[in-house]
């Protein structure tokens, strides 16, 4: 292979990348081998006829023409060659394209076998393809009506972003998995896609369990997870309106899921993270609209300061603990007072006993207010 890749594929002319007739306008198919790693095959009359077909990058494999043709095309099959490696053989690339995009386009809400027949006839053969389409022109070439078009685009538009987000989970495994003797990407993703696991999402909420019955070690499936988490919650966040410089603050504190925003107190995300109490209060608003939860009431700077100084002026709490509490959503000493001491103590890491004599000593001073009045 490495002497076809150095001394014939480069001395190939053009009419040797030449395939046969376009299938919707009669022009030539041929190999286009593009700057960097991309290649394709496109149509001789481009601008006028924008029919192309996708090949895999130039690293699985340099295409060239065989003198295979196909029966019902008239094409010229497609190779693949890579030094070191052997060839990968595509076949009629129309055929590959067709079959390649079956199942996406089955994925359509409403696409029956009929319809596919009907509009690969006309030359339409991927979810891409129909996602860019024109409602209207779309309705003439397959003669259906116009709201049957549209429903058309827009489910094939949601099939597309549902591939974008199945090409982006394989992506994320390849980068972070080294591919061992018996244990390749493809079988990784096999295993993982009979659990259901198909895009980051799932990946993110899925246990340790699952992927090691994947064949990913333990060690793996615990930096796997972690990162899917961060860079799921990531986008999640940023898609809400997180600014990524926040955004990366508060990942840095811990705060990585949409939830954890709800689940402290503005006055905490503003302790662990640094940022003002007022921009704490517009992300966690925005965060639990999103989720469709109540949004916690807005507190001023004012009013944590006052509440600093309540919980200071407690016997035996130094300032250590005390923002060990504010970060646990302690504000103020009434806060402390009923809280749990159990939950606030696995919160912000004090001892059990020395939360109970706190809120033991605040509830004492509130009996001998009631007394005094």
């Amino acid at each position: 292979n490495e002497q076809v890749i150095g001394d014939d594929i480069r001395n190939r002319t053009a009419e040797e990348m030449n395939l046969g007739k376009c299938p919707v306008c009669g022009g030539t198919l041929a190999i286009k081998h593009m700057r960097g790693n991309s290649q394709f095959i496109g149509c001789s009359r481009y601008p006028d006829c924008t029919f192309n077909i996708g090949l895999p990058m130039t690293q699985w494999g340099f295409a060239v023409r065989t003198d295979d043709v196909c029966e019902k095309h008239g094409l010229n099959f497609v190779r693949l060659i890579r030094k070191g490696a052997r060839p990968w053989d595509i076949g009629c690339p129309l055929c590959h394209h067709i079959n390649s995009n079956q199942e996406s386009l089955a994925e359509i809400a409403g696409m029956t076998p009929a319809l596919i027949e009907t509009i690969q006839k006309r030359h339409v053969y991927s979810v891409a393809e129909l996602s860019r389409s024109v409602p209207d022109q779309l309705a003439k070439k397959l003669d259906i009506s116009t709201d049957a078009a549209v429903k058309i685009i827009s489910g094939a538009g949601t099939v597309l972003e549902k591939l974008r987000r199945r090409t982006e989970c394989r992506k994320f495994l390849r980068d972070r998995l080294i591919p061992r003797k018996g244990r390749s990407y493809s079988k990784i993703q096999g295993a993982l896609r009979e659990s259901g696991i198909m895009e980051l999402a799932d990946l993110a909420r899925t246990d340790a369990a699952i992927l090691k019955k994947a064949g990913i070690s333990e060690q793996e499936a615990e930096l796997l997870l972690s990162d899917a988490k961060a860079v799921y919650n990531s986008q999640v966040l940023k898609k809400i309106g997180i600014p990524a410089v926040s955004l990366k603050k508060y990942i840095n504190a811990g705060i990585i899921t949409p939830e954890a925003f709800c689940d402290h107190t503005p006055a905490a995300l503003s302790e662990l993270t640094g940022m003002s109490l007022s921009t704490v209060q517009k992300h966690v608003t925005k965060v639990c609209a999103s989720l469709n939860r109540p949004t916690p009431k807005k507190v001023s700077t004012l009013a944590i300061e006052r509440g600093k100084k309540q919980l200071l002026a407690v016997r035996g709490l130094t300032v250590p603990m005390l923002e060990a509490l504010l970060r646990a959503g302690i504000t103020d000493a009434e806060s402390l007072r009923v809280a749990d001491a159990k939950v606030v103590a696995g919160k912000s890491g004090i001892d059990e006993q020395k939360i109970a004599m706190f809120k033991k000593i605040l509830q004492k001073k509130k009996d001998n207010a009631i007394i005094q009045i």
